[in-house]
């Protein structure tokens, strides 16, 4: 191999660690900046606390975070590891009036919670009893998984059967 060949691979291989450094960098800061105006989604952390009552079980959302949260949906696993996703509702009476699915569903997409914002969400026990849901994870929009604290399907069973 001659010498211009040589410079040639050391040169192309340079430019393109160089390029890809600086998309990496320009997508950080678009990141950052989205974030900090409000148009794209934190990086959290968020805290997530269940508190398992006979017809309901309610998940309490606290974004520990600088930037607002986008939450997506409720994920829970069952014993296979298998995603399920419980219907959350945002409020006592679309609880209590059954809001349709779909209608309950992206209501909970739309929510954005704020630095140190506290939001509650209900969940069926008898829903997360039949989808056998193990555990419950919160999803944002990025696709971040956020786990649930204090929640066990045993605490769900006990209180849904007869």
């Amino acid at each position: 191999m001659s010498l211009v060949t040589i410079v040639i691979v050391v040169v192309t291989i340079a430019g393109v660690l160089l390029l890809f450094l600086i998309d990496d960098a320009i997508d950080k800061l678009i990141d950052w900046f989205f974030s900090l105006v409000g148009l794209d989604s934190g990086k959290g952390p968020l805290t997530a606390e269940a508190i398992v009552e006979s017809e309901r079980t309610v998940l309490n959302l606290v974004n520990k975070g600088k930037h607002k949260l986008f939450l997506a949906a409720i994920e829970g696993r069952d014993r296979r590891d298998k995603r399920k996703f419980p219907v959350p509702y945002l409020n006592e009476n679309d609880f209590r009036a059954a809001l349709p699915e779909e209608s309950a569903r992206k209501q909970f997409s739309q929510v954005a919670l704020g630095p140190g914002e506290l939001k509650s969400v209900i969940l069926k026990s008898s829903e997360l009893a039949s989808l056998d849901c193990q555990t419950l994870a919160i999803l944002d929009s990025k696709g971040r998984n956020w786990p649930v604290d204090g929640y066990h399907v045993n605490n769900i069973k006990g209180l849904t059967q007869p």
